[in-house]
């Protein structure tokens, strides 16, 4: 499904509510449980601002917050006007309108039919990372903008829980709103490391994953699959073509260096589309938007093979939602590596590679190839991913049947 066009931000009638506790535009804000292996990132929090001719600009801002994702009930813009959603600092700017759109110049944004949105009159911006963002209208330079009315309306914005929060609450229930047992997936000691602590394949081949933030604020990891647009992740995470478009998926969001505490700047992209998805073997294929600005973090191959018991293997992850980091070595394996534990149970294989929720998604790749072997989907020492073999008999047919 392609992605409803900016032309379309123009006069709409309200909704009436569709769901539960919506509002006047038929929109619901219901922070709800995520499955389990879903890391809660971000939480909705009241912020009602009314946006005119009279009233141009806002700035929002949520002491400490990791970042600030402004959704929109009702967007009314007419001919000329532009929407624009900016950090303080300007090194984040989307904007909107119907000018930009025809000119083939149209920044992204997620809409969530799940909570109500329709991607035209209702829609949020791409988040904007940091405690503040400014949202403003833009009038045309025209004297006929004196005539206009221009209406925006925000109830509700997507606070993200700061970096140091999460780390605190690490190995606790807290951020895990669908209650699965993250402490059982460390496996004896939790010997996860920063991407920048390592060099050669493993770290390039690390920053095609990114973290994919859930329309509701929950967190898993995903990544490219492919030189395209096509990006993979768990069912559980978006198993619907709304869960896809209400997401985005950040890329670099790192360390810079193994020590300290400077982070490297985030892209990030939002779902277009899902191709295919399956329950059974817990995986989504979906595509993002603007795949051409995301092109330089490079892309993951796969290796649609059986694992092989004992065989080195390492998985790149956001655990928890928090920055990446690598499971490469092992204090559960012999020689310190990660291994493959049992090369079948079921559809899966499993290891003891340390990971946590927030992880749901992640590649794992064999360590002789750097080829995806599989996708981490399941906590519980031993680990589980299901195998990409059985995944790739599902999805060969949008890659040619040729392999990635």
């Amino acid at each position: 499904m392609k992605k409803l066009a900016l032309a379309a931000l123009i006069t709409a009638s309200p909704l009436s509510p569709l769901f539960a506790a919506a509002n006047h535009y038929g929109i619901s804000y219901d922070n709800t449980t995520n499955s389990p292996g879903i890391s809660q990132a971000g939480s909705f929090v009241s912020h009602a601002v009314s946006l005119n001719a009279k009233q141009q600009s806002v700035v929002i801002h949520r002491l400490d917050a990791a970042f600030i994702k402004v959704y929109f009930d009702h967007v009314n813009l007419p001919a000329g006007w532009q929407l624009v959603v900016r950090s303080t600092d300007g090194k984040e700017r989307y904007t909107y309108g119907i000018s930009r759109q025809a000119a083939g110049v149209s920044d992204d944004f997620t809409f969530d039919p799940g909570i109500g949105q329709n991607g035209q009159s209702s829609f949020a911006a791409m988040s904007i990372s940091g405690d503040s963002a400014t949202v403003e209208l833009i009038p045309p330079a025209s004297a006929e903008s004196e005539k206009a009315q221009p209406q925006v309306e925000m109830s509700h914005i997507l606070e993200g829980y700061p970096e140091a929060v999460i780390e605190q609450l690490k190995g606790s229930d807290l951020l895990d709103m669908g209650g699965g047992d993250d402490i059982q997936s460390i496996c004896s000691t939790d010997n996860k490391q920063r991407p920048a602590c390592y060099t050669g394949t493993a770290f390039t081949r690390s920053k095609a994953v990114g973290r994919m933030i859930l329309g509701g604020g929950g967190s898993c990891t995903a990544w490219r699959i492919g030189a395209g647009d096509k990006v993979m992740s768990n069912n559980h995470c978006a198993s619907s073509n709304a869960a896809v478009t209400g997401s985005e998926i950040w890329f670099d969001y790192e360390h810079s260096a193994c020590s300290g505490s400077t982070t490297k700047l985030v892209k990030k992209v939002s779902g277009r589309a899902m191709l295919k998805t399956s329950a059974a073997l817990d995986y989504v294929l979906f595509t993002v938007n603007n795949a051409s600005t995301i092109s330089d973090y490079g892309f993951l191959s796969i290796d649609p093979r059986m694992p092989v018991n004992a065989e080195q293997i390492y998985i790149p992850q956001h655990p928890g939602g928090r920055l990446k980091e690598l499971a490469i070595n092992s204090t559960s394996d012999t020689g310190g590596k990660c291994k493959v534990f049992n090369s079948q149970v079921g559809e899966d294989f499993t290891y003891h590679c340390d990971t946590e929720p927030g992880s749901s998604g992640s590649p794992v790749l064999a360590s002789n190839s750097n080829k995806v072997i599989g996708l981490h989907h399941l906590g519980g020492c031993p680990n589980s991913a299901v195998r990409i073999s059985r995944v790739w008999q599902e999805i060969g047919s949008f890659f040619n049947n040729q392999a990635p």
